[in-house]
């Protein structure tokens, strides 16, 4: 899923007429979210590692069969 970034200075206008507590707060919020999103980038890049490592280990047994297969039709 992309976002679209805002334009350049769209915070500066939406966010200038907010008291400075208003503003730690949405700091914090996007902070935890930004938080969270780095979690699952991690979960995310630790399956596809995995599922890549399954599809090498799978990669491998064919060869091997393959490899039988062959020496198999030789004899």
């Amino acid at each position: 899923m992309q976002t679209k970034l805002p334009e350049e200075g769209a915070y500066e206008t939406v966010y200038s007429y907010q008291s400075a507590e208003e503003k730690q707060k949405k700091i914090r919020e996007l902070t935890a979210e930004l938080e969270t999103t780095n979690q699952r980038c991690k979960v995310y890049s630790a399956n596809l590692l995995a599922v890549l490592r399954d599809m090498e280990e799978q990669k491998m047994n064919l060869s091997v069969k393959v490899q039988n297969v062959r020496l198999s039709l030789k004899e």
